[in-house]
C-alpha cells in the first residue's frame, strides 16, 4: 500500500517504475486514497510486526537515520492488520491489465524516475 499522491514527484515515478514487475510477479498494490501516508508496517504471523518510517534499503537504515520498532505482541500485530485491512478499503487495487493500459506518459516518466531511483 502506498499513496496515491506523493509528496515528491520523483519519487512518486520511480517507485511506480516497478508496478509492472511486482503485478506480473503476484504482488498487490493498494493506492491510498484517503490521504498521505509515510509509516512502513510490517505484520507476520498475526504474532510480530514492525512499525517506522525506515524503507529497506541501506540508504535508510545507514544515512538517513530512520528506525522501526519491532513488538513482538500478538494483541498489537492484530491491531495492526486490522488497521490496515481498513486501510484497504479507502485504497484502490491495482490489476496487471488495467496497469498495462495506462497512459503512454506515465511509462516515458516512469522510465526517467527508474534512472534516479538508486539514489532516492
Amino acid at each position: 500500500m502506498i499513496p496515491e499522491k506523493s509528496d515528491n514527484i520523483v519519487v512518486k515515478w520511480s517507485i511506480r517504475s516497478y508496478f509492472q514487475e511486482m503485478l506480473e510477479a503476484g504482488v498487490q498494490i493498494y493506492l491510498y486514497k484517503d490521504s498521505f501516508m509515510h509509516s512502513k508496517t510490517i505484520v507476520a504471523d498475526d504474532s510480530v510486526s514492525s512499525v517506522g518510517t525506515a524503507n529497506l534499503d541501506v540508504r535508510s537504515f545507514e544515512q538517513n537515520f530512520e528506525v522501526n520498532a519491532v513488538i513482538y505482541n500478538s494483541s498489537i500485530a492484530r491491531q495492526l492488520k486490522t488497521f490496515f485491512l481498513d486501510d484497504c478499503t479507502k485504497s484502490d487495487q491495482l490489476n496487471l491489465q488495467e496497469y498495462l493500459l495506462r497512459p503512454r506518459s506515465d511509462k516515458v516518466k516512469e522510465g526517467l524516475g527508474k534512472i534516479f531511483s538508486p539514489i532516492l
